[in-house]
């Protein structure tokens, strides 16, 4: 609400903004909700494992 900048604008209010009243870019939107997430999977695929790991450590005696 406060920031006026584009360039401080996070992805998500970013993509809001491409809604212009009634007028909703489907293929635009879901493009950039598709660039959007890639990122969090990776960092998903690589910290699984140690999540696993972690959650299953104390769940094992001796």
């Amino acid at each position: 609400m406060f920031i006026t900048k584009d360039e401080y604008k996070t992805l998500p209010v970013g993509m809001q903004s491409m809604i212009a009243g009634d007028v909703v870019p489907q293929g635009q939107l879901a493009a950039a909700s598709l660039l959007v997430s890639i990122p969090v999977v990776v960092m998903y695929a690589f910290g699984q494992r140690f999540l696993t790991e972690g959650l299953t450590a104390g769940a094992v005696k001796g």
